[in-house]
């Protein structure tokens, strides 16, 4: 099934490195040059997973992270956030606002598929989530032992099948051990 990813990134230069990188994998980029736009598209959207420039115009990385976290249905969705080189990254800023990890541009394009990939395996599937709830629960009492499905068959005992069969021994395939 086709993830969904949303790139906010003010830099056309990342947005088109990272619509490259994804381009042969089974994800639809949703892509997004600032903050409140991001936000705004997550919530129509519901993204599996959210990428982040640090410092773009309107909300940047950590307010968008932080809205994401107390939007209803988004709080769950794994977040990476993309500082820039010489930027100052603040870590704990990071940890406090809920980001699920971060990773320093440039970065390598392996490094990106892997650390998207990790993410959306560990996030919470919503599909299945859904799915589960949806699902009626079964009354106990619909698997009791009073059940005429529990009792045992008297077919079992009575089958030639559960004895040993002679045929088996007299095989030329079955070759007896020293």
């Amino acid at each position: 099934m086709t993830k969904k990813l949303l790139l906010a990134d003010d830099s056309l230069t990342i947005q088109k490195v990272i619509g490259i990188i994804f381009a042969n994998e089974d994800y639809q980029l949703l892509v997004t040059d600032n903050g409140d736009a991001a936000f705004e598209q997550a919530r129509q959207e519901h993204p599996d997973l959210i990428i982040a420039d640090v410092s773009m115009p309107g909300k940047d990385g950590f307010q968008l992270c932080e809205a994401i976290r107390q939007t209803a249905g988004l709080e769950q969705v794994p977040f990476l956030l993309l500082p820039g080189t010489f930027e100052l990254f603040d870590e704990d800023r990071a940890r406090a606002v809920g980001a699920s990890a971060w990773l320093n541009k440039p970065f390598e394009s392996q490094a990106l598929l892997e650390k998207v990939e990790e993410l959306l395996s560990a996030a919470p599937d919503s599909s299945a989530a859904e799915a589960v709830e949806e699902t009626p629960i079964a009354e106990e009492s619909s698997v009791t032992e009073e059940s005429p499905f529990v009792e045992e068959s008297p077919f079992v005992e009575e089958s030639p099948f559960v004895e040993e069969s002679p045929i088996v021994e007299e095989s030329p395939f079955v070759e007896e051990s020293p």
